[in-house]
């Protein structure tokens, strides 16, 4: 054989290894492929069962978080809280003491009765239901207790049991130049200031609830007779010369609160929506 043959051999020869290199090379690559493909499948599957547990976990907290809350909505007191059977009262309040003098039919003349001080009053009643548990009774603001009603034991007792009741006395007091600023705004049709209280009521256990109402009293007795004047009159008409309720009072139930321990502050957890 001639060394051209030869040379073909060699070509040959070495053309049939680099093509066995390259066929290892692709089989070896696509080995490691389909290794990383099952590594990152085991992977997705790992994270798919924890992120399932992680969720049977949290449905499982919420449905006993829920649970403990419904036991302790069980024992709650039959409560009954009344901001609208007893009127509104107007008072003239002295300068130098706490006596008032009820308004029925008044007039003021600004600015020299600007400094008079007027106060608007109701009486709030706050009752538990027969065969009802007992309840604490707080309260915050322009509040204070008030004996009134038959029956009502009124004082300094923060326990209110079964069918007793407890009259607060929820109090504004304003001067006239005060008083008259905020009729002139709701002519404008801005409601102007409110004065806000807060009732707190507690069941007798320590793994209870707290309940919060807002009560706010907004409004005025006083006008000006007429836009710009500089007398200032007494209305109290269901509906005032101004065509709007001269003062009102509103109950708004606020955050109920549930402890594990209210007297180690322990509040019952609330785990945030899962996302």
């Amino acid at each position: 054989m001639d060394a051209t043959g030869w040379a073909a051999i060699a070509t040959g020869a070495s053309a049939v290894v680099v093509g066995y290199q390259s066929w290892q090379t692709k089989r070896a690559a696509d080995a490691a492929r389909a290794t990383a493909n099952d590594a990152e499948e085991t992977l997705s599957l790992a994270r798919n069962s924890q992120a399932s547990t992680e969720r049977s976990v949290h449905y499982s907290q919420l449905v006993a978080l829920e649970a403990a809350r419904q036991r302790r909505d069980v024992r709650l007191p039959s409560l009954h809280i009344d901001t609208s059977t007893n009127p509104v009262r107007v008072f003239r309040v002295g300068v130098d003491g706490p006596e008032r003098e009820p308004l029925s039919d008044a007039s003021f003349r600004l600015p020299d009765d600007n400094d008079q001080k007027v106060m608007a009053m109701t009486t709030v009643t706050v009752r538990v239901g027969e065969g009802s548990p007992a309840v604490t009774l707080a309260y915050h603001g322009d509040l204070e207790p008030w004996a009134r009603t038959p029956g009502s034991a009124g004082g300094d007792s923060p326990t209110v049991a079964a069918g007793e009741s407890r009259d607060l006395r929820f109090s504004t007091t304003r001067t006239v130049e005060e008083w008259v600023a905020i009729a002139d705004v709701r002519e404008q049709g801005n409601p102007g200031p409110e004065n806000s209280a807060m009732v707190v009521l507690s069941d007798l256990f320590d793994d209870g609830v707290i309940d919060r109402y807002e009560l706010c009293m907004g409004g005025t007795p006083l006008h000006r007779r007429s836009p710009g004047d500089s007398l200032a009159v007494f209305d109290m008409s269901p509906t005032n010369a101004l065509g709007w309720l001269p003062v009102a009072v509103s109950l708004t139930p606020g955050q109920r609160q549930y402890f594990v321990s209210k007297v180690a502050n322990h509040e019952l957890p609330s785990p945030s929506p899962w996302s």
